[in-house]
């Protein structure tokens, strides 16, 4: 079978796919250069299962995949997260109105000098409108099947981009990372509406927002029996460990990984995709690297 052609962008991009959102694992972001203030680290793990309509396919390691990061993210050699700052929704506790009312709690409590990761496990399948939503536990099934394969779900009941980047531009928090593990999930990195103004937190240059999706559109994203969790998942926080908490350098590997472990495991390509804005700079999860 031919080897997935490895990709990383940084901009713009084009693609498509179907399960799990996933935001990964992280945190304490710090930029090279200036020192930025120390702030607290706050994160949303969302990992789904098992969904309310039985039209929608359980996930087998949607649940360990959060227990990981979760793992790593409350580990002093890890990310250093405080308990009380790391929120987990699964399952029941992950409707859409769930999810977002967790997003708002701690978008209230996140100042500027903060970290907000946000992290999914879960579905991606699209909308009828040819959109991708992550499937949130309370997703309603239309009953027709898309031209992947997969369930087309009303829109109105997943999380879409739109949903993404308006939680994004409402933060006061300057460091925002977002890791979807899900089918399609590239589709997720960029807004469909006009682009956000100019003045919006995300463009403050003393910060960062990373959005890292586990394939491209086309693309499904694979749960491993091998690794006992989703490849990308794994991978990342593999990477991170290897890499002192270098967020791009952790991309890379995952990415390597992720591509072979896929064409071994499963006979298919996932390519995972990367945006970050600005588009330069070194970021770095993990408290002891924070500054």
């Amino acid at each position: 079978m031919t080897p997935c052609r490895q990709r990383i962008r940084l901009g713009r991009h084009l693609g498509e796919r179907t399960v799990v959102l996933a935001l990964g694992v992280l945190l304490c972001l710090a930029l090279a250069g200036p020192a930025a203030a120390q702030g607290r680290r706050l994160a949303l793990l969302v990992g789904i299962g098992a969904f309310a309509s039985g039209a929608l396919p359980d996930l087998e390691y949607a649940h360990r995949d959060v227990s990981l990061v979760r793992s790593w993210l409350l580990d002093p050699m890890g990310g250093g997260f405080a308990a009380r700052d790391v929120t987990v929704l699964q399952d029941d506790q992950a409707t859409k109105a769930g999810i977002l009312a967790a997003a708002a709690a701690m978008a209230r409590r996140a100042g500027p000098d903060d970290l907000v990761l946000l992290y999914f496990s879960s579905h991606g399948f699209y909308t009828q409108d040819q959109v991708v939503g992550i499937v949130c536990h309370d997703t309603r099934p239309t009953g027709q099947t898309g031209p992947q394969g997969g369930p087309i779900v009303e829109r109105d009941s997943t999380l879409t981009r739109d949903d993404l980047y308006s939680f994004l531009d409402g933060l006061k928090a300057r460091r925002r990372v977002v890791i979807v593990d899900a089918c399609h999930s590239a589709d997720l990195t960029e807004p469909e509406r006009a682009p956000a103004r100019e003045d919006a937190p995300h463009r403050d240059q003393r910060g960062a927002t990373l959005v890292l999706a586990s394939c491209l559109q086309a693309q499904r994203a694979w749960e491993s029996n091998e690794l006992g969790a989703s490849i990308f998942t794994y991978f990342i926080l593999e990477g991170l460990r290897a890499n002192g908490g270098d967020l791009v350098r952790a991309f890379l590997h995952a990415q390597r990984e992720t591509e072979r472990q896929a064409q071994c495991e499963k006979g298919w390509c996932q390519t995972p995709y990367l945006i970050m804005l600005p588009s330069q700079g070194s970021l770095f999860l993990g408290a002891d690297r924070e500054s």
